[in-house]
């Protein structure tokens, strides 16, 4: 009888969907998923999505199984990023919101139950996000604008400033627009700017999440951090010279905020080259070029240029010697450049 009341259970449409990557996070996995189990709502399917991990998170995901067979389904990839794992668990998806859980961050009880209530006040709402804390430092991870706001332009000016495991989305938004699983990184930040003239935005300030940094999986300067930061800097200038073209009226009063976000941009994509070894001498020159050319007064982007002839290692030891050269943005929502864009 147990087995039936299952099978009943997994039958029915649930309120919500929740999908969560997983690439080898055997020592986070098991408290995300208990914070989505240990929901004050329990109307949901937890689908974990197994993007080719090679430590023992496959054996936790199928702990959950037989633990909780009514709600938790598993889907097992060759190792493709976490775009693709996120939209193969979408693509599985029957709740009428999808949520989204990193594999190392962690829901406060009554995460779902609290967003689903701001969407009950508000009908038009079909994107709820909350704030979030940093895990353990009791502090806020992002701080998210009082409403009203044009969340295009709040992307622009601020970058992704809501972390996809705070999100609660009508899967209408999602039908049609997946993550781009071409891109290196940045794939939170393309999906929203590309959803965000659909979005009727609901928020939540009081932060419902823990989001986890973890030292380990931060790309920092010898990861994929310059092809995230120039795919980020891509966006941006595509988005306000469309905005420029098409309403212009609309991105006016923040144009020059934008502008001088570009240029931090450009930038600091030419700075993180320099210490990558695997950025090539021709790759390193076209940043540099386009950083001096967003910003032709700006000396340190000169000497960037003559840097980029260098070998990395001697790049690193340079900066050793100049701390005060190191670019002050943390963009530290990208934990890792495969599984967080």
């Amino acid at each position: 009888m147990a087995k039936k009341n299952a099978r009943e259970e997994m039958n029915a449409t649930p309120l919500v969907s929740v999908v969560i990557p997983v690439f080898n996070l055997e020592a986070y996995l098991g408290e995300a998923v208990d914070s989505v189990l240990n929901q004050s709502c329990q109307d949901f399917e937890i689908i974990l999505v197994d993007d080719g991990s090679t430590d023992r998170s496959r054996e936790i995901i199928a702990r959950y199984q037989r633990q909780a067979p009514e709600c938790v389904q598993a889907i097992f990839l060759e190792h493709g990023g976490a775009a693709a794992a996120r939209n193969a668990g979408i693509a599985t998806t029957r709740g009428h919101w999808i949520a989204f859980l990193d594999g190392d961050d962690v829901w406060q009880p009554t995460k779902l139950a609290e967003q689903l209530r701001r969407a009950d006040a508000d009908p038009r709402c079909n994107f709820i996000a909350c704030a979030a804390e940093i895990y353990g430092r009791k502090r806020l991870f992002q701080k998210i604008p009082a409403q009203p706001f044009d969340f295009k332009v709040e992307l622009l000016r601020r970058g992704c400033f809501i972390t996809l495991s705070t999100v609660l989305v009508r899967r209408e938004l999602l039908i049609l627009t997946r993550f781009d699983e071409q891109l290196e990184g940045a794939q939170e930040f393309d999906l929203f700017l590309r959803l965000s003239d659909s979005i009727r935005l609901g928020i939540i300030h009081r932060p419902l999440i823990f989001y986890r940094i973890r030292e380990d999986a931060i790309s920092g300067l010898l990861g994929g951090r310059f092809l995230q930061v120039h795919r980020h800097f891509q966006m941006v200038r595509r988005e306000l010279q469309k905005m420029q073209r098409e309403d212009p009226r609309r991105i006016l009063s923040h144009e020059s905020e934008v502008l001088a976000v570009l240029r931090r941009l450009a930038h600091e994509a030419a700075y993180y080259a320099l210490m990558n070894p695997r950025a090539k001498i021709g790759t390193r020159l076209k940043l540099s070029a386009i950083a001096i050319a967003e910003c032709p007064g700006r000396l340190k982007n000169y000497r960037i240029l003559l840097q980029s002839l260098l070998p990395a290692a001697w790049n690193q030891r340079l900066a050793h010697f100049r701390h005060g050269d190191l670019p002050v943005h943390d963009d530290s929502n990208d934990k890792q450049t495969d599984q967080h864009s």
